[in-house]
């Protein structure tokens, strides 16, 4: 946390060196994408992490009553869990991550950054942002369906919101002035229901929520002296970073499964020209997107070629509701050759 190397550190060298203006320039496009992937015999039970987590906590304020009752406790419960995982409960296990370490480190890092260097921030481009692979990577996971894709993005969006939720409720109790308090129990109440009522629609995006804490932000300044104006500073620089998608899916799907899918299709509906093969990448490219005939889902034969379109209507899905974000990488793995 202290020390070479780390962020106070450089931070402190940029002020000494007057190598401000060369930060501008870096940090307008420059980016940190932390990638959580996943292993089944890497999971721990939530009740295992919470322990974990309180005992790392208990270690730094050295409380010796809660080191040993909290060793116990792990020394008690099982590690392992007595089914191997699904693809769903890989990602729940690392949204508890999520949830717990990167929502508070990213937002406090991008947070202290700003107080530091106010200058070197571009709004457009967000510094942090997590990548995510359970539930969209297909070619570690043969079980890993557009289904559980879409799944696992909802339960992203479901992690974030609560996150942003529990802030609000904090910061209640602080901004408590005539008009933002109004402000809030609204923002408040929507996020509830977008979180905790069954079957409820979706009713707000990332751009409405950061607009909203700007009003509330230039209230404060306005009307109230800046006051507790850093709580919201904090909460927008979380949702610059974590929009409605917490962490952008990844899907990723081996070369081989694409080339069965238009082999399979083709086989079906015939929209390839017999010398095909023999066509350069690039025109390969072009007639592909050249093609305009529809193909419905229920008439595929093959359903390894379904289940591979489902995946691309799964991402249209997933950023009609995360925004693009979401999930917009799609990454073709063992690509040997052309």
């Amino acid at each position: 946390m202290d020390g070479a190397g780390s962020l106070k550190q450089l931070s402190l060298a940029v002020e000494e060196q007057k190598k401000d203006a060369e930060l501008d320039e870096k940090l307008k496009d420059f980016k940190v994408r932390l990638v959580l992937t996943a292993h089944p015999t890497q999971f721990y039970p939530d009740n295992v992490l919470g322990i974990i987590n309180d005992l790392s906590k208990s270690i730094a304020k050295n409380n010796e009553k809660h080191i040993y009752s909290y060793l116990q406790q792990l020394g008690r419960t099982p590690f392992f869990n007595k089914q191997k995982p699904s693809p769903y409960d890989e990602a729940i296990s690392l949204v508890w991550y999520l949830e717990n370490v990167f929502y508070y480190a990213a937002g406090n890092i991008i947070s202290d950054f700003k107080v530091s260097h106010p200058n070197s921030f571009n709004t457009n481009n967000s510094i942090l942002n997590m990548g995510f692979w359970p539930g969209g990577d297909r070619d570690g996971n043969p079980f890993v369906t557009a289904e559980i894709t879409v799944k696992v993005a909802n339960a992203l969006r479901a992690a974030i919101i609560k996150c942003y939720y529990l802030d609000v409720v904090k910061m209640k109790r602080r901004l408590t002035f005539k008009n933002i308090d109004v402000a809030l129990s609204l923002l408040e109440e929507k996020l509830y229901k977008n979180i905790y009522v069954p079957e409820y629609t979706l009713d707000f995006n990332k751009e409405e929520l950061l607009k909203t804490l700007a009003n509330i932000k230039l209230q404060l300044i306005y009307e109230h002296d800046s006051m507790f104006v850093y709580l919201v500073d904090d909460l927008i620089n979380k949702v610059e970073t974590f929009g409605l998608h917490f962490a952008s899916l990844d899907i990723r799907q081996e070369s081989t499964i694409h080339t069965k899918v238009i082999e399979s299709l083709n086989n079906q509906y015939c929209f390839l020209p017999s010398n095909y093969d023999s066509f350069s990448e690039t025109d390969k490219v072009q007639f592909l997107f050249s093609i305009d005939k529809p193909v419905l889902l229920e008439t595929i034969e093959e359903p390894f070629a379904e289940e591979t379109l489902l995946s691309f209507y799964a991402i249209e899905n997933i950023q009609r509701l995360n925004g693009e974000m979401g999930c917009n990488r799609y990454i073709i793995s063992m690509c040997e050759n052309k």
